[in-house]
């Protein structure tokens, strides 16, 4: 790989990693709990973040919204409550809330969209917004398909298409489409 291409595929990697980290930073609602319409709750690691309870909704089909509870109110861990519906917000300094955008709902859970391949990635395992992001930056990018990890090797890749391919229901992928 010569020099200009690495420095390429580095600048390529740094405005994707910036991309992503401004959607969720724009998305979290800091000081603020949406309570009711839960569908799902579990415990965190002690590590966990907003961030890591809004990744948690974006990667279920049904979730609208999201609260995270901080360590120490509802248990020593910190808490993710998923909802099928928003729920409206509230001033209440446990927690961290959230709706995610239209990027992050233009996902299309267990799909495929084989064919019209232009470039493809090695994509962030655990975010499938990546592949979205990198799709709605690119002129040509009409769809995208990210496969998960261990489907096509250990890590996802991420498929750019300058088609919109017909649709297969297929557990490997997670894809979207921008017309």
């Amino acid at each position: 790989m010569d020099y200009r291409t690495l420095l390429s595929a580095t600048a390529a990697c740094i405005t994707v990693c910036i991309n992503i980290s401004s959607l969720h930073a724009e998305g979290i609602e800091r000081g603020t709990n949406r309570p009711g319409s839960d569908y799902e709750n579990f415990s965190m690691n002690s590590s966990s973040s907003p961030a890591d309870c809004e990744r948690e909704c974006i990667l279920e089909q049904a979730c609208m919204a999201w609260t995270f509870v901080r360590p120490g109110v509802q248990g020593p861990q910190p808490h993710c409550w998923l909802k099928n519906n928003v729920p409206n917000p509230i001033h209440d300094n446990c927690c961290a809330s959230g709706v995610p955008s239209n990027l992050k709902r233009a996902l299309e859970y267990n799909v495929n969209r084989p064919a019209g391949d232009y470039t493809h990635f090695t994509a962030d395992n655990d975010n499938p917004l990546s592949c979205a992001d990198a799709c709605s930056q690119d002129t040509q990018c009409k769809a995208f398909t990210y496969v998960r990890p261990n489907i096509q090797g250990p890590r996802a890749i991420c498929w750019l298409k300058n088609i919109i391919p017909n649709q297969t229901n297929d557990g490997c992928c997670i894809s979207g489409q921008f017309p």
